[in-house]
């Protein structure tokens, strides 16, 4: 007996909420097959003829296009919205039987953290606010996590959940991501 086919939809957005009207991508099935999909004009996509249930990969192309300045906010990824950052050049894992927001992050703050010998701290909870979007994270091999967030964010507030206030100097060393980015 064949299994019933299944469905999966999304919509992807950049991290200020504008779409990506009509731009192809390319879907990798549970099951292997590869399929081009477009999205509509609002950004979004769906099938209902899913063969198997399971783990789909949709490929990000290096060179996707800015929308345009004049373009719609479609969606927003508030602090309650599940959403997947996507990468130029990256696959990101989506799952059957699920809506997916996919956000192409183009603004991104990295935050080091460092003992008092200048060693990278492996493995340290990070609590980063920007702007209503709260992520926890834990640092990676090189001290460090990486933020994904809408370009119009002004400020980000860092906090070390179990590290003591005292221990902790903030030192910036450039420009957030999102300084020039608008006028």
């Amino acid at each position: 007996m064949r299994p019933r086919p299944t469905w999966i939809a999304l919509t992807v957005i950049d991290e200020d909420g504008r779409g990506f009207p009509r731009l192809a991508f390319t879907l990798t099935t549970p099951g292997g097959e590869d399929r081009s999909i477009r999205l509509d004009d609002a950004s979004r996509w769906r099938a209902d003829d899913v063969r198997e249930r399971g783990t789909c990969f949709l490929r990000v192309g290096a060179a996707i296009p800015e929308p345009a300045p004049d373009a719609p906010v479609l969606a927003t990824a508030g602090d309650d919205d599940p959403w997947l950052e996507a990468e130029s050049g990256g696959n990101v894992a989506l799952v059957t039987e699920r809506a997916h927001t996919v956000v192409v992050v183009r603004a991104r703050t990295e935050i080091v953290i460092l003992d008092e010998d200048g060693r990278a701290d492996i493995d340290e909870w990070c609590e980063v606010m920007c702007g209503q979007r709260r992520h926890v994270r834990r640092t990676d091999a090189h001290g460090m996590v990486t933020i994904g967030h809408p370009r119009a964010v002004r400020t980000i507030d860092v906090r070390f959940p179990l590290l003591s206030a005292d221990a902790v100097a903030l030192e910036r060393s450039g420009p957030l991501a999102t300084e020039g980015a608008h006028s």
